[in-house]
């Protein structure tokens, strides 16, 4: 369990968002366990602080469990969701990708 003391970032390890470091305004120990982070192209122009693209398309969603590690809280790489297997799924269920959002079919 890592220590009391305050930690200010946390460190993102492997997958696409590896070595990435998150500023944070609370207690790492109550950030979610775990997190379903989109990856598009403006997930990287983000933190490059480049302008962001429209209409840019959804790749994957990356999956992250918070960890201790080495007395501090990192968010660990768990594996992925291709944009794919999520649009197949949403067929299955009846509902279609748009770009601004998910939409019930009729």
């Amino acid at each position: 369990m890592p220590s009391n003391q305050t930690q200010r970032l946390i460190e993102f390890l492997h997958g696409p968002f590896d070595g990435h470091r998150e500023a944070v305004d609370r207690d790492c120990e109550t950030l979610p366990e775990e997190l379903l982070c989109l990856v598009t192209a403006n997930s990287f122009r983000c933190f490059d602080d480049e302008p962001r693209v429209r209409d840019e398309e959804l790749t994957s969603i990356a999956i992250y469990q918070r960890r201790p590690r080495s007395g501090e809280w990192v968010y660990l790489f768990a594996g992925t969701i291709s944009a794919q297997r999520i649009k197949d799924v949403c067929e299955q269920v009846g509902l279609s990708i748009e770009p601004n959002g998910v939409n019930e079919r009729s």
